[in-house]
């Protein structure tokens, strides 16, 4: 039902910035900064092999930049949708990703911050969660 709900848009799901680090977060995949600082260390190599120091030091500057305002956004993006596709189809997965600090649910001005927020109450606010469960003979709150 949560899946559901935030694959329609009707919950949306964030994540503390640190949790972008954490290598056993199971939405985490250290290529997503992989790439961007491959890409990185190959432009300050052509630049230091066909230009100067001051040619590095700008284009260090405007990768960092890059980096902060737009790639740290492109990675929370891979993040949630790799969340919701992967780890929200699998309890044991979402079990094990709610019990890190900093995931956070949201849906109709309501918050529910793991790992303390009662994710099934929040999700049952969701509605429609105790007619869908009881039209498939599912536990309330048995899946994520």
């Amino acid at each position: 039902m949560l899946q559901k709900a935030l694959q329609e848009g009707r919950a949306d799901v964030s994540f503390a910035s640190g949790l972008a680090n954490h290598l056993d977060f199971p939405g985490n995949s250290e290529t997503d900064k992989g790439q961007f600082v491959l890409v990185g260390v190959i432009l300050l190599v052509i630049a230091y092999w066909k230009g100067n120091l001051l040619i590095v030091g700008i284009l260090a500057v405007v990768l960092i930049a890059i980096y902060v305002l737009v790639w740290r956004r492109i990675v929370r993006q891979r993040i949630r949708k790799r969340f919701i596709a992967k780890v929200m189809g699998d309890l044991k997965l979402w079990r094990k990703s709610w019990t890190f600090n900093g995931v956070k649910l949201i849906a109709h001005g309501q918050e529910c911050l793991s790992p303390k927020g009662d994710w099934r109450g929040f999700t049952a606010g969701l509605g429609g969660a105790s007619s869908a469960a009881s039209s498939s003979g599912a536990v309330a709150g048995s899946q994520p």
